[in-house]
């Protein structure tokens, strides 16, 4: 088992946490691990910790699993889209409006702030899940049928029209279905990587932006993804044409159907 060399050091805010990778073809032990953030210390509340994963079998003999130190991208991700949510050119804003956590917070705001750790005090993705269906802000029903999609169609990557395979960890599952675009239909997620009609550069070094489009109903869907440096989709939603036009506006296009 190998591990990243930059080894995190408990003493540096926002640097005790690590990552696993995620493999296809994981075997039993390992699969429930793979994409998990861990704790290396046990401060971060609600996140399992790397001795747990070690204690329950991660990194056995043989294992292709490694771990590197997490980066948490949420808040770059949402100043995108902030950006985006405010009509204005990505990268353009001078500075943007705090976001106060609040019970009546709104699907919309959801939507748009789902990655944010400012809106919902650091929460790891599965404890923000558990809290919305606590609050009735999202159907426990919608959140068991987005697992089972993810258990049948997701826990391989997907392979988008470039030929890239694109991972959805479960964690990243529940940064996406905050979206009640997604909750309700989770089978998007998958449509959202196999409809890709271009890809842009993101204003995040590194991060690229996948535009999507396809027929649903007899009506034109719209969607935009982020997608990591290691090609983990990061966050998606589903949108109008308006705000396509936006994201695209002065983007360096990197790849066009």
């Amino acid at each position: 088992m190998l591990k990243c060399s930059c080894t995190p050091n408990p003493d540096e805010k926002g640097t005790e946490r690590v990552k696993v990778t995620t493999h296809a073809g994981a075997c039993g032990i390992c699969a429930r691990w793979q994409g998990k953030v861990l704790s290396f210390t046990g401060r971060t509340p609600g996140c399992p910790t790397l001795k747990e994963a070690k204690d329950a079998g991660l990194f056995h003999p043989r294992c292709r699993h490694a771990y590197g130190l997490y980066i948490d991208f949420d808040q770059e991700i949402k100043k995108l889209e902030d950006e985006l949510q405010q009509g204005k050119e990505p990268g353009k804003i001078e500075k943007r409006p705090s976001v106060k956590p609040s019970i009546a917070v709104t699907f919309k705001e959801l939507g748009t702030y789902g990655l944010s750790g400012e809106l919902y005090g650091g929460e790891v993705p599965e404890q923000r899940i558990k809290r919305l269906v606590k609050e009735g802000k999202m159907p426990a029903e919608a959140v068991a049928t987005a697992k089972s999609f993810w258990e049948s169609r997701l826990q391989e990557p997907v392979v988008d029209p470039r030929g890239i395979e694109v991972i959805v960890t479960m964690d990243d599952l529940y940064h996406l279905i905050v979206d009640p675009r997604i909750w309700r239909r989770p089978e998007r997620i998958e449509k959202i990587l196999t409809s890709v009609v271009e890809v842009v550069e993101s204003k995040i070094p590194g991060f690229e932006i996948l535009i999507s489009e396809w027929e649903e109903d007899g009506k034109k869907i719209y969607a935009y993804a982020v997608l990591s440096p290691d090609k983990t989709m990061k966050t998606a939603h589903v949108v109008d044409e308006k705000k396509i036009r936006q994201l695209k506006r002065g983007a360096k296009v990197l790849w066009s159907k």
